[in-house]
């Protein structure tokens, strides 16, 4: 399982997006949908651990894996 809790990015002073929080749970598929620029890709990185959040964190269960198309 992958949770992120109270995931906060902001460049500057204005926030992308706040206060994230999700679990994803073993055997299942996920889709992220949204505008341009809302942040999909910048929460996907900070889900993969290629981008820090500005606040909140992201965890993993031991021997996980995270696969992104």
């Amino acid at each position: 399982m992958i949770t992120t809790a109270n995931i906060t990015m902001q460049f500057g002073s204005k926030p992308l997006f706040e206060n994230i929080s999700v679990k994803f749970g073993n055997g299942n598929r996920y889709g992220l949908i949204g505008a341009n620029g809302c942040g999909k890709s910048t929460l996907m990185k900070i889900i993969s651990g290629k981008l820090t959040p500005s606040a909140g964190n992201v965890s993993y269960r031991p021997g996980e894996r995270l696969g992104i198309l």
